[in-house]
């Protein structure tokens, strides 16, 4: 004979199989060939930095949820020495001004993506994300395109930020004759590949 015990033992199991075979697999997963630029310019010329390897502590979900995608899993990475800026003493001066000994990376933190529609081939919409820069976090809200392919979900867009606002100072060289701008731009280039049900 069984217990009572027994029996509330066997029914909890049972309801946490149920509950783990009913639970929701995501749609896309953020694929390799995701990448990062940061724009920027000075009196003299405009620059860009390339980050072309993202660092995650694990898969980064993507899901479409009526007219939400939400994004589950870790922050995306940036290793500051890794920005590729087209020279190397532009690739110093970065490093020196976003204090890369103490702040060896960058976090682009995605939360959610909202339409006003349902989105189906293309739509645009609002991404909400965080970026953390040299210590400081700040929140944004920035448009972002949606664009569905037989083969991926790609998620494209800019988050305007500048340096004064993670209390940084922009790189000036010769006594203040040439002079980076405050302002810079990061565009995010984000394939998300189906996930297998």
């Amino acid at each position: 004979m069984i217990s009572a015990v027994q029996k509330a033992l066997l029914l909890t199991s049972l309801c946490l199989c149920d509950a783990v075979s009913a639970q929701h697999v995501p749609d896309f997963v953020l694929a390799n060939s995701a990448s990062v630029h940061v724009f920027g310019s000075s009196n003299i010329a405009d620059f860009r930095c390339d980050a072309t390897n993202i660092l995650l502590n694990g898969p980064l979900y993507a899901d479409r949820n009526g007219t939400l995608v939400l994004f589950q899993g870790p922050p995306m990475r940036i290793a500051v020495r890794e920005l590729s800026c087209g020279n190397p003493m532009l690739n110093r001066d970065v490093c020196l001004t976003l204090r890369v000994e103490r702040f060896p990376e960058i976090q682009f933190e995605l939360e959610s993506i909202e339409f006003q529609r349902l989105p189906r081939i293309k739509r645009d919409g609002y991404c909400k994300l965080h970026v953390v820069l040299a210590g400081q976090r700040r929140s944004y809200r920035v448009p972002f395109r949606y664009t569905l392919t037989d083969r991926a979900l790609v998620l494209s867009g800019v988050v305007p930020l500048t340096f004064s606002e993670f209390n940084l100072v922009p790189p000036r060289k010769m006594a203040g004759a040439v002079a980076v701008s405050d302002e810079l731009r990061v565009q995010f280039n984000l394939p998300f590949e189906p996930v297998a049900k």
